[in-house]
């Protein structure tokens, strides 16, 4: 077993790295191969199933019923081999899939499929993650983006209690998009200011530079927000000096 896996590694390494140079019709070609050779390996076509729909949503955008049919397929070996955490995950994909391809009542199934899911794990990490995803979706619509506003708060005052700071960021960074869409400015540039100071906090108690360095990657696109507002409203020096602080955290 070990020996297969190892021979296989290679493959889905060269896999990954042609997606992330958008490469997605090289990556499909090596996929299909190891697909191929792991006929019958549930565990190994799960994984292979779920790059595929990856690739090929790349590939196609939102044309997504490739993606769908092999997030489909992912699905039914997860229940299979047992990975409850994995299928969790798995149905927050499906739904951002489904979304995107205009089935927002099957999307809508999916996502609380996922949170249920999660739910029994246990894991609230694991929970905040598609809750959060949930917001997402309903961020994407007028009529739901309200509701969308209570979750992304939902997750972030939870979250903040366990100092999951990756579902706090990314919950908080969806709640200013939201403001932003509303026309709510004044909430917008009252929220970043919030999001600005708590990442100072929690940067200043970090002992490490390895700490320090993850850390910024959790909060650039928070960043990113602030400069682009910065921007909109004409406030070129305030920008730059956004783009430096966070360079220099």
């Amino acid at each position: 077993m070990t020996e297969n896996k190892t021979d296989k590694e290679p493959d889905m390494n060269q896999a990954d790295k042609l997606m992330e140079k958008g490469k997605f019709m090289d990556s499909l070609r090596i996929l299909n191969v190891l697909a191929q050779k792991n006929e019958g390996k549930d565990e190994e076509l799960c994984e292979i199933y779920g790059k595929m729909s990856q690739a090929y949503y790349g590939l196609e955008k939102f044309r997504t019923d490739n993606s769908l049919t092999y997030m489909e397929k992912c699905i039914t070996l997860r229940e299979k081999i047992g990975d409850i955490p994995g299928l969790a995950l798995d149905f927050m994909n499906y739904a951002y899939l489904l979304d995107e391809k205009g089935e927002s009542p099957r999307a809508s199934e999916s996502i609380e499929k996922g949170i249920e899911i999660a739910k029994k794990t246990g894991d609230e990490q694991l929970e905040l993650t598609i809750l959060s995803a949930r917001a997402d979706i309903l961020s994407g619509k007028k009529r739901t983006i309200n509701q969308a506003m209570e979750i992304y708060a939902e997750v972030m005052e939870r979250s903040k209690k366990i100092e999951d700071w990756d579902a706090y960021f990314e919950a908080e960074a969806g709640l200013i998009k939201a403001y932003r869409e509303t026309g709510n400015s004044g909430k917008a540039e009252e929220e970043i200011k919030n999001g600005m100071e708590t990442a100072d906090r929690i940067i200043a108690s970090m002992k490490t530079q390895k700490q320090k360095g993850e850390f910024k990657e959790i909060i650039s696109y928070l960043y990113d927000l602030a400069v682009d507002m910065a921007l909109e409203g004409e406030d070129v020096n305030r920008a730059m000096e956004l783009a430096q602080k966070l360079k220099n955290l």
